[in-house]
């Protein structure tokens, strides 16, 4: 089975020392231009930069300070790593449910300075569910999926600016 209308745009991985994974990504990835993701809430125990290279766009989420979230989760069990891959997806719900039914969840516990949850859900559930336009999903394949769909473009516009095409590979559904 092929699932359609998804498309890697970033990948995310968790570090220890934000300022030498940015060295070492830059040195080995070609990544010129970093950039902080300033969304998160005051005080958060991580902290996050996004900068593009060899073909795509790296997402580093830094370890500050204890937490119980995802990221701390994974850096716990696996050290530094890939925690997910980020996809733009021209039918969220169809690729949540595709996840779903091939025994993934929907991973809880991210809310971001503007109050966006991600929550768990069971798959029956899922139809009466009023998704965010962004999603992570432990599809049980060694990384969590983050599944983007329209409308979730936005932030990266409102954050990137000017810089979006350079930063990000544009959402699909945005090509003229």
């Amino acid at each position: 089975m092929t699932v359609s209308g998804i498309e890697v745009f970033h990948v995310a991985i968790v570090v220890g020392d934000m300022q030498a994974a940015m060295d070492r990504y830059s040195r080995v990835l070609g990544v010129e231009k970093w950039s902080w993701w300033d969304r998160l809430p005051e005080g958060s125990p991580a902290r996050v930069v996004y900068g593009p290279g060899a073909g795509t766009t790296f997402e580093l989420i830094s370890i500050e300070s204890d937490s119980d979230s995802q990221f701390h989760q994974f850096y716990k069990q696996h050290g530094e790593g890939v925690q997910h891959i980020g996809f733009w997806c021209s039918d969220l719900k169809s690729s949540v449910k595709a996840a779903l039914e091939a025994g993934g969840e929907i991973v809880g516990g991210l809310t971001d300075a503007q109050g966006n949850l991600v929550v768990h859900v069971k798959p029956g559930d899922l139809d009466a569910l009023a998704l965010k336009p962004q999603l992570f999903v432990n599809a049980n394949i060694g990384f969590t999926l983050e599944y983007f769909g329209p409308g979730s473009e936005q932030m990266y516009h409102d954050w990137f600016k000017g810089d979006y095409a350079m930063m990000i590979k544009p959402a699909p559904w945005e090509a003229g």
